[in-house]
């Protein structure tokens, strides 16, 4: 008898030329939409390729350009990966462009989160470039999108913490300051909301009140402010007392690290010492500065910074020389110049010229322009790769557009063609045919798949039992045994009668679908050459090694192994299978595989390749092959079937 997809291909065979037609016709079309499963994968690649961007730029561009291509995910997500990557690698042009694209498209501004949050990074990047008046932009329009968030003060609160920030820059301190209060204000308020609610997160909201309040500290210091000032810093000393006991701890992972906590506290004593100087309590001032002396001594560069600070500030350059040398070696060892290398260089300069060492001053000086040469050397740079990169991006989208625009002109041209429609549908029509006559054959062997494996089942079952029977039997003969001694012969035939029966009543081999059931094992003499008196128990204990120790798992199962296991040999182990399956070791181990895979198919939504790895085989190809081979349909049509029963 012909095999069925034998008749399906003969029937094809008349329309070669429909076929082909039917390929170019479907090449025409747009890919199908993505399954959420799909879309789920995606989603979480991109999620987790946010997170990698500021440890792993370049990998993380990488991976979002190629998901990008292959236009298996939103746009504006990709859009929104590939601008924080750049972000990260202070390339702020190309950073802008892709947020601006993401930005643009409707589920940006049509979900307030994603609004806000966009917005935040194009706050960020204008205010790198010094672009206050787009930064204020951005600005204003997350203050009219917080008003649909869940909470509008998270919203607002982020909104006047960015007008802070661009006020003090452009020097108009007087709304900077107002702006910071507002700011308090509503982060003073997520703090009592989130202590009353127990949502959890207190600490970081209390660090952000923390950090507004250090920037008015400084602000008002800067203005000649000290009363205002001294009433911010009493404040934000209370918020870092605080915040000391909120270390992030295993036992609190929504808590603060040791080293910010540090830095907090160190930006306290740099401000306390800032104001007693200009109180004139100069005491008082070198005590609180002495506290910055042990961490900077101990190497932490933040305290070192604030204490440099200090000591040019009170005009006290010979104490601050051994801190600028010990900066700038650790500055030296780094693998390129920055900013802060600079201006080591530039306070370096000004200690030595202050203690009469002009000569290595000038050299400091020199020092410091070279860098800044090199440093806007370097802008200069990137921005013109920046640009040229932009251009690109640009010609590329031109091309797209031509391809796109000559695709629907063949598009056109295709739909046209009358009759070729004509065809598919017949061609489609006979394929729906043999569909449906493919369907109800693949019905038809799952039904007897879910039967054979019922039949096996019970067939466990009685042969446990057979089992239980057998040993109380033993039990008596060993009891006869003991009472009836002069019997011995007779037992000895008894006992070997026993275990015959044993071999006997142990589990068969089910029988392929639509085959002649085996002849039960007590009819069929087991004649093998290596079949032991233990077969029964060696049997028995290779079922529980592959089902309850699930070592058919493993891909590369071999034989070596299970004979080592069962302290057997190869033919020993070969013939008890064969006798108490009818097949060979190899065949069975595969039978408990598809038995395993039938049911995560059933009972599972894994992807065929996760079920295959988890049945121990080699490769979702295999699988699939030895599921066809014994059941005449793949896994999928297989899982489709019961599904449409359920």
């Amino acid at each position: 008898m012909p095999h069925q997809n034998d008749i399906s291909m003969k029937r094809y065979q008349p329309f070669p030329a429909l076929l082909t037609l039917l390929l170019c016709l479907a090449a025409c079309h747009r890919p199908a939409a993505l399954s959420p499963a799909q879309a789920a994968y995606y989603a979480d690649t991109l999620l987790r390729l946010q997170r990698t961007a500021f440890s792993q730029p370049d990998e993380c561009l990488r991976q979002a350009k190629l998901i990008g291509n292959e236009g298996n995910a939103p746009a504006f997500k990709v859009n929104w990966v590939i601008g924080t990557a750049y972000q990260v690698q202070q390339k702020h042009l190309l950073a802008i462009h892709y947020f601006e694209q993401a930005f643009a498209t409707d589920s940006v501004q049509q979900n307030p989160r994603h609004y806000i949050n966009l917005s935040r990074n194009l706050t960020d990047e204008y205010i790198q470039l010094n672009r206050y008046e787009d930064a204020l932009r951005h600005v204003r329009l997350m203050l009219q999108k917080s008003d649909e968030l869940e909470n509008p003060d998270n919203g607002r609160q982020i909104v006047y913490q960015y007008l802070t920030n661009i006020y003090f820059r452009t020097g108009d301190s007087q709304s900077g300051i107002r702006a910071a209060r507002t700011a308090l204000a509503l982060g003073q308020q997520k703090v009592e909301q989130r202590q009353s609610s127990g949502e959890g997160y207190v600490a970081r909201a209390l660090y952000d009140l923390a950090c507004m309040r250090a920037t008015l500290v400084k602000e008002t210091l800067k203005a000649g402010d000290l009363e205002t000032a001294a009433g911010n810093l009493d404040t934000l000393s209370v918020i870092t007392h605080r915040l000391h006991d909120m270390e992030l701890t295993p036992q609190r992972p929504d808590g603060i690290p040791r080293k910010v906590l540090d830095a907090l506290q160190y930006d306290v004593y740099s401000y306390k010492s800032t104001l007693c100087r200009l109180q004139g309590q100069s005491n008082e001032a070198r005590q609180w500065a002495q506290r910055l002396s042990q961490p900077a001594d101990e190497g932490d560069p933040y305290a070192r910074g604030h204490l440099i600070s200090l000591y040019l500030e009170n005009q006290m350059p010979a104490a601050a020389l051994p801190l600028l040398e010990t900066q700038l070696q650790q500055d030296n060892h780094l693998d390129s110049f920055s900013e802060n290398t600079r201006n080591t260089y530039r306070q370096l300069a000004e200690a030595l010229r202050t203690t009469g060492h002009q000569q290595q001053a000038w050299e400091c000086y020199d020092r410091a322009a070279l860098i800044t040469d090199t440093l806007n050397y370097r802008r200069r740079e990137s921005e013109s790769m920046q640009t040229a990169a932009l251009y690109e991006n640009e010609e590329k989208a031109m091309r797209i557009a031509a391809q796109q625009e000559e695709l629907a002109q063949q598009r056109i041209i295709m739909g046209t063609l009358g009759i070729a429609l004509l065809l598919l549908f017949a061609c489609i029509y006979l394929g729906y045919r043999n569909l449906k006559a493919k369907r109800r054959s693949n019905r038809t062997m799952a039904e007897r798949i879910q039967e054979n494996r019922l039949t096996i089942r019970n067939q466990e079952t009685r042969i446990a039992d057979q089992e239980k029977c057998i040993a109380e039997q033993e039990k008596c003969i060993a009891e006869q045994e003991m009472r009836f001694a002069e019997q011995e012969q007779k037992n000895q035939a008894l006992e070997k009668r026993t275990v015959d029966l044993l071999q006997a009543l142990k589990r068969r081999p089910l029988p392929p679908p639509g085959t002649t059931p085996v002849t039960p094992a007590t009819e069929i003499p087991i004649q093998r050459k290596h079949l032991t008196r233990n077969a029964p128990e060696l049997f028995t204990r290779l079922e529980k090694l592959l089902k309850e120790e699930q070592l058919f798992k493993e891909p590369n199962l071999r034989r070596e192994h299970l004979l080592t296991r069962l302290q057997t040999n190869k033919d020993t182990l070969s013939d008890t299978v064969q006798a108490y399956t009818g097949m060979s070791l190899v065949n069975y181990i595969q039978h408990v595989r598809l038995d395993h895979a039938i049911s995560l198919l059933e009972n599972t939504d894994e992807i065929i390749a996760n079920i295959a790895t988890a049945s121990g085989f080699t490769s979702t190809r295999g699988m699939q092959r030895a599921f066809q081979e014994k059941y005449n349909m793949s896994p999928t049509e297989y899982r489709k079937i019961q599904r449409e029963k359920k």
